[in-house]
């Protein structure tokens, strides 16, 4: 031993004494409670929205209700009914930019028979479109690929 301190060997010097170092017995008695105490791990709890997880629930089981009355054929909802009566703009989505009926076809490449049909029966801005049903195109003698193109045309405007 060449009188050098090192992690096996600390200096001769009473702080370094470990049996009297009230420090370092602190740290052995708190190591020995955690090792003897179960390990406390962090707890994460997360928080979901009530639906946002639902396709993991199973179904629930069939009620004992009875089934609903049957309705009559006029008041049961027929898929062919609604795209008649549907407008043009769904009500749902706000309208775009107001510009002319020329710019729009224009802008949207629409062909240049929908743009004389619109004109032909006064629609002149895309102001008006949000008024007009599909049931009146078809009235306008639009074909169905016209009439889908002029809907996918309002669709991005």
């Amino acid at each position: 031993h060449d009188g050098t301190a090192t992690l096996e060997s600390p200096p001769n010097h009473k702080c370094f004494d470990s049996t009297l170092s009230p420090v370092l017995q602190r740290r052995k008695a708190a190591f020995q409670n955690t090792a003897a105490s179960p390990s406390s791990q962090p707890v994460f709890n997360i928080s979901f929205p009530p639906d946002m997880l639902g396709f993991l629930r199973p179904a629930p089981a069939a009620a004992a209700n009875p089934p609903p009355a049957v309705l009559p054929p006029a008041a049961l909802p027929s898929p062919y009914q609604s795209p008649s009566k549907e407008s043009l703009v769904l009500k749902s989505r706000l309208p775009g930019p107001l510009m002319s009926i020329e710019d729009f076809c224009l802008q949207y490449e629409l062909e240049d028979q929908v743009l004389t049909k619109l004109l032909q029966n006064g629609y002149t801005s895309t102001r008006t479109l949000r008024h007009i049903r599909i049931s009146e195109l078809k009235e306008m003698d639009f074909k169905f690929g016209e009439i889908a193109e002029l809907k996918e045309a309002v669709h991005v405007w």
